[in-house]
C-alpha cells in the first residue's frame, strides 16, 4: 500500500516536472503541484512578495501563471508592448449572453485582437467629434451639477451617508452622451440595480475559477458548478443589465437617422448599418452597452483643485494592482522568460504611488507636489498611473477628470464635510475588496451649506 501511494506521488511529481514551463522564470513561492497558490489580491501581500523576490516575481494558481512587475519603468516598458496588449481570455469577461456563446468578449474593456482595435478606433474617432460640441457637453455637466447641489441641501439638517445619488449624477452624464438619456435620482430601478451589482461583485470574483481551473469544468456537472461558483447569479445580473438597456437600443433603432445622429449609440449603430467589410463585422449590439468615453473639456483652471484630485487618486489608487494583461508571445522582461499565455499584472499603482523615487514623502497628503515652481497644474508625472499606462490605458480618462473638475469643485464650493460630533474621526482605509479601493459605505457625514 505504501508503495503504491510512493508511486502515485512520484508520477504527479515526475508530470509536474514535465508540466512546468522551461527557462528563466520570475521567482515566486513554491505552490501545490496542480494546484498552485492564492494569487495576491492585496497590496500589502505584494509588497511583502516584492521584499523577497525583487521588482518581478510569478505566483501559480490551477492553469494560470501571473507575473507581478512591481517596477514603474518596468511596467511602462512592458505595457507599450503589443505582446501584453491583450486581456486574458477569461470567461470572466463574457459578461453578455451573446458573449458567452460566442466565446468572446465584446467592447473595448475585455476584448481582444482586431475586435478591441476596430471598437477602439471608432470610439476614438468619434468621441474627438462629440468633444468639439462642447458647448453641449457643458450643459450637461452643469445641469447635473445643478442638480446634484439641491440634493445635498436636503442632507444638512441632520447627518447622513454620503448620498447614492452622486452615483446617478455621474452616470447621468455618461449616459447623456451616450443615449440621450437621463434618470430622476429617485428612479428606483436605476438605484436598486446599481447596488445589486456592488453587493455581487464579491461574488463574482469566484466566476472567475473555471478559468483558472478549467478542469473544474470536466469533472463537477454544470449546474452544480454554476451554482457553486455564483454563475447562476452572475448570469442573472448581465440579462437585467440587458434588459434595462435593451429598449434604448431599439428606439435607437426605430429613430435612427443617418444624417443627423443624436450621440455615440447612434454613432455606433450607423457604423454597424452601413458597415460593408468584414471590419465591420466586429460590432455588436452588445458592444453598444459596453462603451467608454474619451471626451476633453476644460473652461477654468483652479490649479490647486485640480492638484488635489490628483492627490486624492494618488493616496486612494482605486484599482491598487491593475488589470490584467496576457503575453500572445514569449517575452523577456529583465531577463526573466514570460512565456506565451501568461497573465501579467503590470500597473501596480499602489506601489509607484508610494514609491519614494517619484514622490517625497509619499504618505502625507500633499496636493503641492502636482504643482510647478510657476504655479502650473502637473497633470502627470512618472510613478502617477490613476487610469493607467500603456496600450490599454483608460480611453475615459480625460472625461473622467472633467467631471470629477466640476463635480468636487461644486460640492467644495457650496458645502463643508465633516465627521458627526462626538464620533470617530472619518475613516480613510478603504474595504477589504480584492484589487480595489472602495471607500467605506457605513460612514456618516455632517454636511453644512455654505451660506
Amino acid at each position: 500500500m505504501i508503495l503504491e501511494v510512493c508511486l502515485i506521488f512520484l508520477t504527479l511529481y515526475v508530470m509536474f516536472l514535465y508540466l512546468k514551463p522551461k527557462g528563466n522564470l520570475p521567482p515566486g513561492p513554491m505552490g501545490i503541484p496542480f494546484i498552485g497558490g492564492a494569487p495576491y489580491c492585496f497590496v500589502d501581500s505584494c509588497i511583502k512578495a516584492k521584499s523577497k523576490y525583487g521588482n518581478i516575481f510569478m505566483t501559480k494558481t490551477g492553469a494560470t501563471n501571473i507575473v507581478y512587475i512591481c517596477n514603474y519603468k518596468t511596467a511602462k516598458e512592458a505595457l507599450s508592448k503589443l505582446e501584453l496588449a491583450d486581456r486574458p481570455h477569461w470567461k470572466l469577461f463574457n459578461f453578455f449572453k451573446e458573449e458567452r456563446e460566442k466565446g468572446r468578449a465584446g467592447g473595448i474593456v475585455g476584448s481582444n485582437g482586431s475586435h478591441w482595435h476596430h471598437n477602439r478606433r471608432f470610439l476614438l474617432r468619434h468621441l474627438r467629434d462629440l468633444g468639439m460640441g462642447k458647448s453641449k457637453i457643458e450643459g450637461i455637466i452643469l445641469r447635473e451639477v445643478e442638480n446634484l447641489v439641491e440634493e445635498f441641501k436636503k442632507l444638512t439638517k441632520e447627518p447622513s451617508l454620503f448620498p447614492f445619488s452622486a452615483n446617478i449624477s455621474i452616470l447621468n452624464i455618461i449616459w447623456q452622451l451616450v443615449a440621450s438619456h437621463r434618470y430622476n435620482f429617485e428612479d428606483e430601478e436605476v438605484e436598486n440595480f446599481m447596488r445589486k451589482m456592488g453587493q455581487l461583485q464579491n461574488e463574482f470574483l469566484f466566476v472567475g475559477l473555471q478559468d483558472f481551473f478549467p478542469i473544474l469544468n470536466y469533472i463537477i456537472p454544470k449546474p452544480i458548478l454554476k451554482f457553486i461558483l455564483g454563475i447562476t447569479k452572475f448570469e442573472k445580473a448581465s440579462q437585467e443589465f440587458y434588459d434595462l438597456m435593451k429598449p434604448f437600443i431599439n428606439e435607437h433603432l426605430k429613430m435612427l437617422d443617418p444624417s443627423n445622429p443624436r450621440d455615440l449609440m447612434d454613432d455606433y449603430l450607423i457604423e454597424m448599418t452601413e458597415g460593408k467589410s468584414e471590419d465591420y463585422s466586429h460590432f455588436s449590439i452588445t458592444a453598444v452597452l459596453t462603451l467608454k468615453l474619451k471626451v476633453y473639456y476644460r473652461i477654468y483652471s483652479l490649479v490647486y483643485l485640480d492638484a488635489t484630485i490628483n492627490e486624492v487618486q494618488r493616496h486612494c489608487s482605486l484599482v491598487p494592482l491593475g488589470i490584467f494583461r496576457c503575453a500572445t508571445d514569449d517575452l523577456k522582461l529583465e531577463g526573466y522568460d514570460i512565456p506565451k499565455g501568461t497573465v501579467v499584472l503590470s500597473s501596480l499603482a499602489a506601489l509607484s504611488h508610494r514609491d519614494r523615487t517619484y514622490f517625497k514623502d509619499p504618505d502625507e497628503f500633499d496636493p503641492s507636489r502636482f504643482i510647478d515652481e510657476n504655479g502650473k497644474y502637473i497633470p502627470t508625472c512618472d510613478g502617477f498611473q490613476a487610469f493607467g499606462i500603456g496600450k490599454r490605458q483608460c480611453l475615459g480618462e480625460q472625461f473622467a477628470r472633467m467631471e470629477l473638475y466640476f463635480i468636487i469643485g461644486a460640492l467644495l464650493q457650496n458645502f463643508t464635510f465633516s465627521a458627526p460630533e462626538g464620533e470617530n474621526p472619518i475613516s480613510l482605509e478603504p474595504q477589504r475588496v480584492p484589487n480595489m479601493n472602495y471607500p467605506k459605505a457605513d460612514q456618516k457625514f455632517v454636511i453644512k451649506y455654505r451660506n
